[in-house]
């Protein structure tokens, strides 16, 4: 809960998200209630923010430099709002539009407008039309639908597609039983196979 300390005991900063009431305390979690990604103390008004979780906003306090109290925001898909329904950024699968987030399109996880993507959700390409197509079945990452770069488990690569493992092994690199990681009730025998539990 530290971030910066003057001996084993003796703390001078709080780490992101605990704040101290003076420099004698111990540091406190911030309270979940505020919405503060990071806050702090002054006697006068208790616990502040400086700088609020996604979704939420800074709303200042009357006479209070400091800090403020985090305010919900109505724009679906904010990272930082302004106010309740004004955003200044947006989550990954949304883009700005004006001061509202719209949904980038199917398998896009981050674009500049609904046409035109520039990083894909996991298990999808980037096409050459700037948009995430899905890779192909079983492969979790790939560069085009034919060239696959890694599969799911239970699954290895072969010629650029996913084939399945042998079924003893959740890990494999071809379709023997000589796995890199035996299947739920299999085991290594001492010849490094996968073989059913039980079986001898």
């Amino acid at each position: 809960q530290c971030k910066t300390c003057k001996t084993k005991t003796e703390c001078l900063t709080c780490a992101d998200g605990y704040y101290r009431r003076n420099d004698d305390d111990e540091c406190q979690k911030c309270d979940p209630i505020f919405h503060c990604t990071t806050c702090g103390y002054d006697s006068s008004i208790g616990t502040y923010c400086t700088s609020c979780v996604h979704g939420y906003y800074p709303d200042p306090y009357y006479g209070f430099s400091d800090g403020f109290e985090c305010e919900y925001s109505n724009v679906e898909g904010c990272r930082n709002a302004t106010n309740f329904e004004e955003c200044a950024s947006c989550m990954d699968g949304y883009y700005l539009k004006g001061d509202k987030c719209d949904k980038c399109s199917e398998f896009c996880q981050i674009c500049t407008d609904s046409n035109h993507c520039t990083s894909c959700q996991k298990g999808s390409y980037l096409n050459e039309l700037s948009t995430c197509s899905k890779c192909s079945p079983n492969c979790s990452e790939c560069n085009s639908q034919s060239d696959c770069i890694k599969c799911e488990n239970k699954f290895y690569l072969n010629n650029g597609f996913c084939t399945k493992c042998n079924e003893s092994c959740s890990i494999c690199k071809d379709d023997s039983n000589a796995c890199i990681e035996c299947a739920d009730g299999y085991y290594f025998n001492q010849f490094r196979r996968c073989v059913k539990c039980g079986d001898n």
